[in-house]
């Protein structure tokens, strides 16, 4: 047997440069994905995590209804006014969850992105991760949404001019959880 393994392809697992964590508000996206659970999704919440759009009373009108269409958990689509596709993904209480499930629900977070690669393959895309407790649940969210990505996406033809996935955490009030804070580096190595 030849045990040459030179031509395995080591990169391909890794993180992709479309895929970034960043504690910056990321402008011209075409994309929206909120990931939280329903105590944490407000729209004051919504509104502090979105510092690059001003949403207007339509805009907010549509995302209560969207809020209130989500009974327990699920995920729901609507368009903001500049045609932006903005999904809310509201996750299971914590005391839904099986016992082979992390309170934080990875499983569900990494099948309700599915499409997120096509999507982020043409445009930018940003996953908002809202939470009361975030800085405890970065690295299932990180590795979560790692998961939703094909392992091999580092094949994949993108245009890294316009497309890509920035990720970025947010306490319950909506406000970002700090780059410096210890859980990044723990979230992006995860990832």
């Amino acid at each position: 047997r030849d045990n040459n393994m030179a031509n395995l392809n080591t990169s391909a697992a890794t993180i992709d440069p479309m895929l970034i964590f960043t504690s910056d508000s990321v402008p011209d996206v075409r994309g929206i994905f909120i990931i939280g659970r329903r105590a944490s999704l407000t729209i004051s919440s919504i509104k502090s995590a979105l510092p690059h759009f001003t949403l207007d009373d339509n805009e907010c009108k549509s995302i209560s209804a969207v809020l209130e269409y989500i009974k327990d958990a699920g995920k729901e689509t609507t368009f903001l006014s500049d045609s932006t596709k903005l999904t809310i993904i509201v996750l299971p209480a914590a005391d839904k969850i099986s016992r082979n499930n992390h309170p934080f629900s990875p499983h569900k977070i990494a099948d309700s992105l599915e499409g997120l690669h096509s999507l982020a393959c043409e445009r930018m895309v940003q996953i908002l991760v809202i939470d009361e407790n975030i800085e405890e649940n970065m690295c299932p969210a990180a590795a979560a949404i790692a998961r939703a990505l094909p392992l091999y996406h580092s094949k994949s033809k993108h245009d890294a001019m316009h497309g890509g996935i920035a990720v970025s955490f947010h306490h319950g009030d909506g406000a970002v959880v700090s780059s410096k804070s210890s859980h990044w580096a723990t979230a992006q190595a995860v990832a």
